[in-house]
């Protein structure tokens, strides 16, 4: 497997995200050590999301295959696999990127009921972009005051 590339796909999968946010009218701040919880941090209106962002180029079965759980390697190149609930509490909101639609989706952490893949059928990708999420941000109560 090639671990370059699927740095090089992670990274275009964030910093997509991120400028999604930005034209939305959110403050972006990125983390440079990649020891954070979240991946990039976006503020607006006094609220303060913590992001992490997952990308994908994998379709199968009719579906976008989205691994979330997050892998973790220690000095001695041991990784360790962590379930979604098991650092979910460190953050707001998870973004999905389809890189080969160029496809942003935005959903607060706790429509996220699985714990390692999440699968988008076409249908569900095109009408779940961004309208959802600005939708939700409008309800919600639960984020953090700055």
């Amino acid at each position: 497997m090639d671990y370059s590339n699927i740095q090089k796909s992670a990274v275009i999968g964030e910093l997509r995200a991120m400028q999604v946010f930005v034209a939305l009218g959110f403050e972006v701040y990125q983390q440079l050590t990649g020891k954070e919880a979240a991946d990039f941090v976006a503020v607006k209106d006094k609220k303060i999301y913590r992001v992490e962002v997952k990308t994908t180029s994998v379709y199968r079965n009719d579906s976008w295959v989205f691994n979330i759980a997050r892998t973790r390697h220690n000095a001695s190149k041991k990784s360790k696999k962590y379930k979604f609930s098991e650092y979910k509490k460190d953050l707001d909101l998870l973004v999905l990127y389809i890189k080969p639609k160029d496809c942003v989706m935005i959903y607060h952490k706790d429509e996220i009921s699985t714990q390692t893949q999440v699968r988008i059928h076409n249908k569900e990708m095109e009408v779940r972009k961004y309208d959802e999420f600005l939708k939700y941000e409008a309800i919600n109560t639960n984020i953090k005051e700055k």
